[in-house]
Formats: structure tokens, sequence, C-alpha cells
């Protein structure tokens, strides 16, 4: 009997994500993994994660990423999987000035495949007073868009992705990262993964939040924390 083929991971530059062949397969795992978020009911059916167009939903990626992103995607056989993307860290109030279709402060960010963040920040100056000095300083970069097709969760994808991800960061001389996450959807699942929360480092978005006009609302309150990890 043949053995199951093993998964291969690479790291791709976020500049050239719209030329990948296999970049309209990972757009829809993408989408797929958003969508299924194990019973957490506070994000609508009708958000995705990008659009539903492939070529735009590439460029914002792209865009979201920026310049120095990078993108280690998970391909079985020639099928991607699942991935994990990387930027530079934007510091503890990116989102400060950004404006929300729903009048709430806050942008769009992502992590695990889930729409996190455009947030209210509750105590946000005590999160300034709590940050530590390595959130002010370069060297740090943020994950961002990291998802697993709902077929193949549970085998460890998790951990081999980040641990490449984390490799490639090291070589470009990264010192930390950092990661944004909805305590009630993946509150559990950064801890393990070696990230150590921040102390008042969060916010709240709001239920009745919505990023684009006409569209459905949050159901329910969610909760942010930040963690950090040494590279």
């Amino acid at each position: 009997m043949a053995l199951a083929p093993e998964p291969n991971i690479i790291i791709v530059p976020a500049t050239n994500l719209p030329a990948q062949p296999w970049w309209k397969a990972l757009h829809l795992t993408i989408n797929t993994s958003f969508q299924n978020k194990d019973g957490i009911q506070a994000y609508p059916p009708t958000w995705t994660r990008l659009p539903s167009n492939p070529r735009e939903a590439a460029e914002r990626l792209r865009d979201e990423l920026g310049p120095d992103g990078i993108i280690a995607v998970v391909l079985l056989v020639d099928r991607p999987i699942a991935c994990a993307g990387a930027l530079p860290f934007r510091g503890v109030n990116w989102i400060n000035g950004e404006k929300s279709a729903g009048g709430n402060n806050g942008a769009l960010q992502t992590i695990d495949g889930h729409l996190n963040a455009p947030e209210n920040l509750e105590g946000r100056e005590h999160a300034e007073q709590a940050a530590p000095a390595a959130m002010e300083s370069d060297g740090g970069f943020e994950i961002c868009c990291m998802c697993i097709h709902p077929l193949h969760r549970r085998i460890g994808l998790s951990y081999q992705v980040l641990q490449v991800l984390e490799n490639a960061l090291r070589r470009r001389g990264a010192k930390r990262l950092y990661a944004n996450f909805a305590i009630e959807e993946t509150g559990r699942y950064w801890p393990k993964m070696g990230f150590e929360t921040i102390p008042n480092a969060g916010g709240v978005l709001k239920k009745g939040f919505t990023h684009t006009h006409g569209m459905e609302a949050l159901r329910e309150d969610l909760h942010f924390a930040m963690g950090i990890k040494d590279l």
C-alpha cells in the first residue's frame, strides 16, 4: 500500500502571491477555514476572510502583508491546505486611527483564519503603560492569516507551519513574533504555541460592529488579547 504524501511547506514573498499557480486553491482554503469556526457564532455567516474574486483577494492579502511580508504555505502534492503569514510589527496602537463602517475605531486583522480585531479598546491607556519596551522597538513581526483547512486540522499542521515561518523570520533578523487573537475563539491556542499574553494589551470588539456598510453585524462581543514570543 502506498504511503500518503507528506505535506511540503514553502515560503513565498507576499508580493508574489497573485502570480502563484495554486493561489485560487489557497484562496478557497482561507475562506473555507474562516467559515468553519468550530461553534463560534459571533461572526455572521455572510462575513468572509477575503473577497470572493480570486484576483481581488490576492491583491488584498498582498497589500495586507505589505512589501516585507511573507507567507508560509502548506502544499499537499500541489494543493494548498494551510498557511500562515507575517508582516513587520505595526506597534500596539497601529489600529487607533482606523475607522470601521459601523463607526467603531479599529481595523481588520486576521489570526487563525478568522477576522480579528477592529477594536474599541477598553483600557487602552493601561495597555500603553503595560506594553513592554520590545513592543516599541524594531525587530518584531506579527502573524497574520494563519489558517488550516477544516479537513486537515488536529494533525499538527499549525505547529509545523508556525515553525517554518519562525525559521524564515529568524533568517531575516526578526527577534520576536506577536499574535493578536480573539480570546473566545483562539485564546487557548496561542499560549500552547509558545506565546506569552501581554497584560492589558487587548480590547473588545462590540456586538453590532460591521466592517462594510449594509452587511450583517457581530452577534456578540469579542474580547481580544495580544501575545508575544521570542524567536
